[in-house]
């Protein structure tokens, strides 16, 4: 017999099964899952620019950042290293190995930064923080010359508007004197001004370590101020509900401007809270850097947490802004 005759040319095509309906909806909803990633990116990215447009939005947000990043850099220093586990683990398998000790050395903030890519992170925008509050000085002035000009009236309280000239002059100081240590620092300002125009309590000259010193001093001033300031607003606000009166009504009239009341007083406690918390959280942070030795116990996770409580709120008001 002879061979069978090939022709030339492509083979027949084979049977090829069809896709089966579970790897068809897999990639349906593999695609579903992408679009509503980019959507979720795209409206993310929008938010986030609306959010640093808005006003005082980079400011908060980069305030909140820092701080957080702060305290996670400090919780990161906590945590067991894998070095250390590895080498437990290790111990567990052969008993003659050295047991390695159950407290590391504590990290120093360059042993930290050298290790912590997070820390590294939050000092680069604490330097970013510095360097755009040079630009802080005009806001500053105008605040204190709206109070320096300030007229009061019979119904204005004059303890309130004597507060807020202290906190806004603390603050005013604070600024002047940062910005000097912040160009002298970059070189711009030659370090013998320090020596000619700053002095301390005592006449004698101040270098650049004395000068940040001072401003932190006057940055507590500012907290102090301020927290006084919402402090007597609490007050105020006591004395007017008790001469108003808050006894439950008969008529339906009476009912209804009771619950307006008591809303009224809700959302003003509500303020009144949101006004507080800030210079709270902020003065744990400006004793510590006021003083020489800083305050005992006062480590890098205290200071992120109080930082970034202190901003937290602006921040999420301004974010819930950006939403629609």
């Amino acid at each position: 017999m002879s061979d069978p005759v090939v022709e030339p040319g492509p083979s027949a095509p084979k049977d090829v099964a069809p896709p089966s309906k579970g790897a068809i909806s897999k990639d349906v909803s593999i695609q579903k899952n992408l679009v509503s990633l980019a959507t979720e990116a795209d409206s993310l990215i929008i938010r986030l620019n609306k959010l640093i447009a808005s006003p005082g939005g980079v400011s908060a947000l980069l305030s909140t950042s820092n701080y957080a990043l702060y305290l996670i850099a400090h919780l990161q220093t906590k945590a067991p290293s894998l070095s250390h586990l590895s080498q437990l683990f290790l111990h567990t398998l052969n008993y003659k190995r050295a047991l390695p000790p159950s407290k590391p050395p504590p990290p120093t903030p360059s042993t930290i930064a050298a290790v912590s890519p997070i820390l590294a992170l939050a000092s680069l925008i604490s330097k970013t923080r510095s360097n755009l509050r040079l630009l802080g000085l005009p806001s500053l002035y105008a605040a204190l010359r709206a109070l320096l000009s300030t007229r009061l009236t019979s119904t204005d309280d004059a303890l309130s508007h004597r507060l807020s000239l202290v906190s806004c002059l603390g603050y005013f100081a604070f600024q002047l004197l940062e910005n000097v240590y912040v160009l002298v620092e970059a070189g711009v300002l030659p370090a013998s001004l320090l020596a000619r125009v700053f002095r301390d309590g005592k006449g004698a000259k101040m270098d650049a370590g004395k000068v940040i010193l001072w401003s932190c001093r006057a940055w507590l001033v500012g907290v102090v101020g301020e927290l006084l300031r919402v402090g007597r607003g609490a007050v105020l606000a006591q004395r007017r509900r008790k001469a108003e009166g808050g006894g439950k009504g008969e008529g339906e009239e009476d009912a209804r401007a009771d619950v307006e009341r008591l809303r009224v007083q809700v959302e003003e406690d509500a303020r009144l809270w949101r006004e507080a918390i800030v210079p709270l959280s902020w003065l744990p942070v400006a004793v510590h850097y006021s003083l020489e030795g800083g305050l005992p116990g006062m480590n890098l996770g205290v200071m992120g947490f109080c930082g970034m409580i202190a901003g937290l709120g602006k921040t999420q008001a301004l974010w819930k802004a950006t939403k629609g």
